[in-house]
């Protein structure tokens, strides 16, 4: 009788190992799958970042040539009124 105990047990030890590995293979599976999804995540978060520092790249060029513009701009008016000045200073002499 204890030989088919032991028989038994062992049977059961087996379907119990069985089960863990299946377990293990499992959370194995799971945790794979979480990694990846967190893989994804942050290459979404990397290309979120990416656009924004473009974005801000970008950005800044733009007002540089804007800066840029607006000075010219304002040099072609002092320059016109110093030609506008010295042909009045002509006028007057």
């Amino acid at each position: 009788m204890s030989h088919n105990k032991n028989g038994s047990n062992d049977s059961k030890n087996q379907n119990n190992n069985d089960s863990i590995d299946l377990i293990v293979a499992r959370l194995g599976y799971i945790g794979a799958i979480i990694a990846t999804l967190g893989d994804g995540i942050a290459a979404i978060a990397a290309g979120i970042a990416l656009r924004a520092l473009e974005e801000e790249t970008f950005s800044e060029s733009r007002s540089e040539v804007d800066q840029l513009r607006q000075t010219e701009s304002v040099q072609q008016q002092i320059d016109f009124y110093i030609n506008e000045l010295v042909q009045i200073r002509k006028m007057i002499k």
